[in-house]
């Protein structure tokens, strides 16, 4: 059974202009999909004037449903942008890093900056659904149908993007191993989930300095998150962000 999650997780640039424009809901999957569904999750919204949300993705690939259209996107390098209008809702399963390559094979890096048309019923199907949990129970065994099997390498390169996402120690690719080569790692991220290593420990980095800038001084951030200065740290920062971290910071004040 699927069970409803806390929270709306990390990435999503100035939060407090979404409020109350749309709603959030995770939910997790069952045992036999965890090592390649992170989790499920919705958006919904009834708005009278139009609302672009701004996100910072993870090194993630997602299964997307809305109104009849399936569509798989990869993993997005820059930041996303989505325009609502009206009432919608999306529906979603994000893949663990490298869990969408048990369901398509082949390498990801082909599905990276792209959303690519999927076949299948499953929207529609979703649609006669009456609750937001009917409809994940069936998105479920939409996804057990398929019979997936992560491979070995897909659990290792899971094993070590948790292990990016959750030591923030990790500042260059020879921190994430020392039992495999550089240009071994660079391949096995691309196959497996489309990006490379160095991005993935920057994704991660930006991700929390999102959050952590409108708390603490941006120069104790840039130290926390190892960047070699402040210096250094705007400049990344504006490249990904589009603005100065002072500038985001004055942008989200209460």
């Amino acid at each position: 059974m699927v069970i409803q999650l806390p929270g709306i997780g990390l990435g999503v640039l100035h939060p407090k202009k979404g409020v109350g424009k749309y709603d959030v809901q995770r939910y997790s999957v069952c045992e036999s999909l965890a090592s390649m569904v992170d989790f499920f999750w919705t958006v919904s919204w009834d708005i009278s004037e139009p609302f672009e949300q701004e996100v910072v993705p993870g090194p993630n690939l997602n299964l997307v449903c809305e109104a009849e259209q399936v569509e798989l996107v990869g993993v997005v390098s820059g930041v996303f942008t989505r325009r609502l209008e009206g009432a919608g809702r999306v529906l979603s399963a994000k893949f663990t890093p490298a869990g969408a390559r048990a369901f398509y094979g082949g390498e990801m890096s082909r599905f990276t900056d792209k959303r690519t048309p999927q076949p299948g019923a499953i929207a529609a199907q979703l649609q006669r659904c009456s609750s937001v949990r009917d409809k994940f129970e069936l998105f479920e065994q939409h996804l057990l149908d398929q019979s997936p099997v992560l491979s070995s390498e897909g659990i290792q390169v899971n094993s070590w993007i948790r292990k990016i996402e959750t030591n923030k120690n990790i500042r260059k690719i020879s921190d994430i191993t020392e039992e495999v080569e550089s240009r071994t790692l660079q391949r096995l991220f691309q196959r497996h989930v489309g990006i490379s290593p160095k991005w993935t420990i920057l994704r991660y980095r930006l991700q929390e300095c999102c959050a952590a800038i409108l708390h603490h001084p941006i120069a104790e951030v840039a130290a926390t998150y190892g960047f070699s200065d402040q210096s250094h740290f705007t400049t990344t920062f504006r490249k990904l962000i589009g603005m100065a971290p002072a500038a985001y910071i004055r942008t989200n004040r209460p």
